[in-house]
This record gives structure tokens, C-alpha cells and sequence, in this order.
């Protein structure tokens, strides 16, 4: 696709279209920023770009070389992404990069290696890299994308040109929305809303799965209320916790399913390393289902504290359910709550037991509402 049919991130697109027309295109860039914000979109056009049949600042789109790197066909230009039980970029997987990326290139002019998730690289892979990226082979170019850049060494950041993506105007992806996939204008304000000015995040809540779970969370945030007995917000929290264990459950049997395919061809202890791994993932894909339950909390109750201080929420599709709600919270009383879910948060990345810390901040809820109510 060429630069044009890219949505945003303009200041980028100028950068890289002028780096192109002058010949001048850094030999490794790194693209920060939030996931869905567009940095593999605009990744994969400079690939086409710098191999397509135009040669030009831009990608034509249409020709064989576009179309293949379109299709991640193209075998001059390679992803890099992280894999197995553990989910990192290895050692083993920066070695092969440094094999192949000193070799001319196939059939393109530049040999391109994007790197997703940069930051999940090794501390063996992210030194082996340094390597590649203090000498850098000619006719090849480095691309790492990154939501978390300071998980990567400075040395690294250092050497690779850095490009911060930002989020859209929601306006444009409102307009994106009705016109590309034919939404209602309020169910496309509404999206445009919930995406953070993330095209990406946009798209993926138009996902059944993904909404239907967005519905249930802010059910069970507005459940919480000041006439619950025990019994009631005890339930709040173990459905919370039922969301959790449903998702580490099917994501646990898909990586049983990885470690079948390969038990009989590694050594039993690379076989009990691989099991660690998995614990650890799974314990930490679990605690960031979580982060994204409570986040979605958080958003309600900001909600409310917007609308009682007059502004307009983000959740416009609750909008008069929370109207109602919001007369009968102090503004002081929210913003209690809210840190009360933050808190828990916090606990939990610091591996407290999960229910018993959702039952504490279901209860802590109730208690500001109960006194936030009588104030």
C-alpha cells in the first residue's frame, strides 16, 4: 500500500518519504507506540517502498514486490517475531537474522528485517543485535517495533533512529469507520471513542467475542452497589475471576498443544525448561487479562466523574445509565474508587492472590458508595 492510504501518523510519513528521496534511509529505525496505533502498517509500507518496482519515496502497491511483501511473500524482507511457550525474540532467532542479512539480496533492491515486539528480545538477542546494528551491512535495513521502549538496552535505542507514532484524531477514525466498513455514524463515534486514537483498537471491538466481554465487565461494574450484601459482591468478584480463569484456560491448551508437537524431538530437559516457560506466560498473560478487566473498570467509573463535572464519556453507548448513577456519587467518592481499583492493580503485578484482592476492591467500592452516597 502506498504512504497515502496510511491514516495519520503524517509527520512520520514525511520523515521517511524525504529520507527516501534523498537516499539517505537510516539503517535501523525503531517505531514506539501502542499497539493498534499503526507502526506495523507504516513498517510494511517503507519495505514496499524501498523494493518497489517504481523506485520512488513511495510503494506503488500493485507490483509483484508489493504485493508479495503485502502478503509477507517477499524473501528479501523477513519478520521477526516472538515465539514459543515463553514468547520472547531469542538468541537463536538473532542469529539467524545476522546470517541472512549479510547476504545480498534475492530479488529486491534492500534487504528489510522487522522486528515486533522488540522488547520481548533476550538480553542474549538484544547483545547479539548490537553486533549487527554497530556495523550494519549495506543494502539492508533494521525495523523495530516496540510499545514498550524502555524495556529496550539504551545502547540499542541508541544506534536505530527512533519514531514516535501518536494517536489519531478521533474524528478521523470515526470518519475511517463510516466510510471504509459502512458503520452508523453512532456506532462509529462510539468506537472512535473506546480506540484511545488507535485505529487498530477500533477494528479489533468490531470482534463479537471482544465487545461481548467489554459488555460483560461494565455489567459487573455497575452492579456493584451500596444494598449488596456480601454474598453479592463476592459473586462480582468471582465472575471476575471466572473471565481470568477462562482465558488462561484456552491459552493453556493451545501451548499444550505446541509442546505435543515437539516432546518428542528435544531432550527431557529442554522439555522441562520449555514447562517453566510456559508457567511463566501463562502467569503473566493471566495478569494482564487482568490489567484489561480493571482498566475497563476504571473507564466506567471515570466516566461518571466526567459527566457529574460535565465533560462527555468515553462509553457513549452508557451514557444515561450513568447519568443516573453519577447524581448520587460525590466526585471525591469516585476518585476514591478509581484508586481503589488502581491499587489492586498494583497487587496484582505484585502476584497477591487474585480473588482475594478482587473481593477486597469490590468491597472497598462498596463502602466509598455507601459513603459517598450519605456525603
Amino acid at each position: 500500500m502506498p504512504f497515502s492510504d496510511v491514516i495519520g501518523q503524517e509527520h512520520i510519513i514525511k520523515l521517511l518519504k524525504n529520507s527516501l528521496k534523498c537516499g539517505r534511509i537510516a539503517h535501523a529505525c525503531l517505531f514506539v507506540g501502542p499497539d493498534g496505533i499503526g507502526k506495523t502498517m507504516v513498517a510494511k509500507t517503507l519495505a514496499q517502498a524501498l523494493n518497489c518496482k517504481r523506485e520512488d519515496e513511495d510503494a506503488c502497491g500493485s507490483c509483484p514486490a508489493c504485493r508479495r511483501i503485502e502478503n509477507f511473500s517477499h524473501p528479501d524482507v523477513t519478520w521477526v517475531r516472538p515465539t514459543g511457550l515463553s514468547r520472547q525474540v531469542g538468541i537463536d532467532d538473532i542469529r539467524r537474522l545476522r546470517r541472512q542479512i549479510s547476504l545480498k539480496p534475492y530479488q529486491g533492491r534492500m534487504k528489510v528485517y522487522l522486528i515486533t515486539e522488540a522488547d520481548r528480545m533476550t538480553a542474549q538477542a538484544s547483545n547479539a543485535l548490537l553486533k549487527t546494528l554497530e556495523e550494519p551491512p549495506a543494502n539492508s535495513i533494521l525495523i523495530l517495533l516496540t510499545s514498550h521502549p524502555a524495556s529496550l538496552l539504551p545502547t540499542i535505542i541508541s544506534r536505530c533512529q527512533m519514531m514516535r507514532f501518536s494517536p489519531l484524531n478521533l474524528g478521523r477514525i470515526e470518519d475511517y469507520l463510516v466510510k471504509k466498513l459502512n458503520l452508523s455514524f453512532p456506532k462509529a463515534r462510539l468506537l472512535s471513542r473506546l480506540s484511545e486514537g488507535r485505529l487498530g483498537k477500533a477494528l479489533s471491538l468490531q470482534e463479537k467475542a471482544v465487545w461481548e466481554e467489554r459488555e460483560k465487565i461494565l455489567n459487573l461494574a455497575c452492579q456493584i452497589s451500596v444494598q449488596d450484601d456480601l454474598e453479592k459482591l463476592l459473586k462480582v468478584a468471582a465472575e471476575i475471576v471466572e473471565l481470568v480463569s477462562n482465558f488462561k484456560q484456552e491459552l493453556e491448551e493451545r501451548l499444550k498443544d505446541e509442546l505435543r508437537e515437539v516432546e518428542d524431538v528435544i531432550s527431557k530437559e529442554q522439555l522441562g525448561e520449555m514447562r517453566k516457560e510456559r508457567i511463566a506466560f501463562l502467569a503473566g498473560e493471566s495478569r494482564r487479562k487482568v490489567g484489561e478487566i480493571l482498566d475497563l473498570m476504571i473507564g466506567y467509573y471515570r466516566d461518571l466523574l466526567v459527566l457529574k463535572e460535565g465533560g462527555e464519556a468515553i462509553n457513549l453507548d452508557r451514557k444515561e445509565e450513568m447519568e443516573v448513577r453519577a447524581v448520587s456519587i460525590s466526585s471525591q467518592g469516585i476518585r476514591k474508587i478509581i484508586k481503589a481499583i488502581e491499587e489492586t492493580k498494583g497487587f496484582i503485578e505484585r502476584n497477591v492472590n487474585l480473588r482475594l484482592a478482587l473481593e477486597t476492591m469490590t468491597m472497598k467500592i462498596a463502602e466509598e458508595l455507601e459513603y459517598a452516597r450519605g456525603s
